[in-house]
Order: structure tokens, then sequence, then C-alpha cells
């Protein structure tokens, strides 16, 4: 039938919780699916994936968990090495300290130890404590910036935040905004460009559009908060067309996303 692929699928970090439970004897796969599924909609989490049976394919439980538990029972090893039955939910608690994600896969397996066979339903629970990433840890400063700029005529910056598709410059933006200043404090010779990238979700017109108001207010705030010549800076907005990456994970999205310095 031909080779099986996920039409979407998501990396997260975290804390990862794996717990592997394996019911009493005679309760069945969808009996003990639908008692954690009940007790996550109780909780408040949102459903984000599910199959059962045939709909996952036959060969959903080794492309998932592609390596065996690390738990040192030989049930752990053995687990889902032939499911029968099988059942899978994936879903999420929206948290503003971060999401909790917990996927959940149930079937029987047919477990044989010294020629005794067990035909338990087994339920491998994952569960992912996400976190906002703590940023401002590492800082690019304006010798940084002099020694790029001067070695390469460009730095590209990620300390200047905006909301998505908005071009007001957020909160927790003025220490880059402070080394900037500074940079141009020290080299009173240096004029730039401050360029505007985008990633490319969206219209190219709008990207571009939006990544000139961005640039237009870092140099508003450069000129504003810390008095800088305006006649040292011109803003440009190239939207998506000078990528850093690929735009087709979150990650390369996320680098694209970025204030670039170029001297002038």
């Amino acid at each position: 039938s031909g080779k099986r692929t996920f039409a979407e699928k998501q990396v997260l970090e975290g804390k990862l919780t794996r717990i592997l439970y394996v019911a009493p004897e005679g309760r069945s796969s969808l009996e003990v699916f639908r008692n954690y599924e009940l007790a996550l909609n109780n909780a408040g989490f949102e459903s984000m994936f599910t199959c059962s049976r045939k709909e996952c394919g036959r060969f959903f439980a080794s492309t998932i968990y592609q390596q065996k538990l690390s738990n040192r029972g030989q049930m752990s090893e053995m687990v889902f090495v032939s499911p029968e039955d099988q059942r899978f939910l994936a879903a999420k608690l929206p948290r503003a300290e971060g999401d909790i994600v917990v996927s959940l896969y149930v079937a029987v397996n047919g477990f044989t130890n010294f020629k005794e066979t067990y035909n338990h339903a087994i339920a491998l629970l994952e569960i992912i404590e996400m976190q906002p990433l703590e940023t401002g840890k590492v800082t690019v400063t304006a010798d940084v910036m002099a020694r790029d700029i001067d070695s390469k005529g460009h730095i590209s910056l990620y300390g200047i935040y905006f909301d998505t598709a908005k071009s007001e410059i957020k909160p927790g933006s003025e220490e880059m905004l402070q080394e900037i200043a500074e940079l141009l404090q020290q080299d009173t010779e240096l004029d730039v460009f401050i360029v505007g990238h985008t990633d490319n979700v969206g219209s190219l017109e709008y990207n571009l559009d939006l990544s000139q108001r961005r640039a237009d207010a870092v140099i508003g705030a450069l000129v504003e908060q810390y008095g800088i010549e305006p006649s040292r800076l011109i803003a440009k907005g190239v939207g998506p067309l000078a990528p850093l990456s690929s735009n087709a994970t979150e990650e390369g999205r996320s680098t694209n996303r970025r204030v670039t310095l170029v001297r002038q």
C-alpha cells in the first residue's frame, strides 16, 4: 500500500516523564483507553490527534517508539513488539507557565515469560512539561557587534521582540537596543542599515511591509530613546528574501525572524 507517513509532526522540548502500565487481566485496551481519555478531558486537556486499530497503521508503534524502553524489566523490552487492538491519543493542556502535552498508546501485547503468556492491555503514558524559554541570558554586546560588522559587514540580532504580525517593540527589548546605541555612540563614524526580516508565513507583500515597519520602529526607538542621529540610520524591510534557515520548520522560521545591522 506504499510507505505511510505523517501529515504533520511537532518537535517538543521540556521535562519528559514516561510511565508504562500493565492493566489487570481481563481489561480491554478500549476500557483502559477510555478511562485515560475521560480523565484527561476532565482535567482540561484538548485533543490534538487520536487513532485506533487500523486507522493508526500496521507499523504505528514501531514508527513512534523506535527505541525500546530503557527499563530493567523484561516486560519493557518486549512491549509493543506485536501490538493488537492499538489506540493512541495526543492531548495538550494550555498553561501560561508552559503547556503540558500528553501522549497515550494502549495496546494488547502478548508477553511470554518462561513459556507463560500474558495477554494484558499495556499503556505507555508520556508527559512533556514545556516551559517558556528564558531569554536575555546571552547578550550580544556592543563590542561583539563592532567586531562582526568590521569582519563581515553585518550582524543578525534576536533580542528585539515583536508580537506576531505587529511592529510595536515589546518590553524586554531594552537591553539589545541599549547595546546598539552604545555601538553607535562608541563609533561616531559608523552609519548602518537597520534591516527587518520575517519568515515566509503570509504573502510576500505583507511580509515586506511588516519587516519595513519593524525596522522603522527600531530606528524610532534609537532616535527617541537613545538620542542617535537619524541621518546615521536607514530602515529597510526585506521580508523573507534573505533567510538563514529553511522555513519548513518552526526552528528555521524563528531563526529567520530577526533584525540585522549592516554597515552602509
